[in-house]
């Protein structure tokens, strides 16, 4: 799974992505941002999410805030809690 094996699947999911975040559809544009970095890193694999791995209340919330500082320098935080 990465860019050489699938640049050009990758690149048509990045145009749907964009076009759902312009029609506002930002669930949509999510999940599609979500296959890219799946395609590109691989997937997330249940037994990291399983409760006996001690996974914390807020990880995906703080995940996401994390994603989004590093593509705006903000956190919005707030907005994940």
């Amino acid at each position: 799974m990465n860019w050489l094996e699938n640049g050009e699947d990758i690149k048509k999911d990045i145009e749907k992505e964009q076009k759902y975040w312009k029609k506002g559809e930002y669930e949509k544009a999510g999940e599609k941002t979500a296959k890219v970095l799946e395609e590109l890193v691989g997937p997330l694999k249940s037994e990291m999410m399983a409760e006996e791995n001690d996974v914390p209340q807020y990880f995906a919330q703080d995940l996401m805030a994390g994603f989004v500082y590093g593509l705006t320098g903000d956190n919005y935080q707030e907005y994940f809690h």
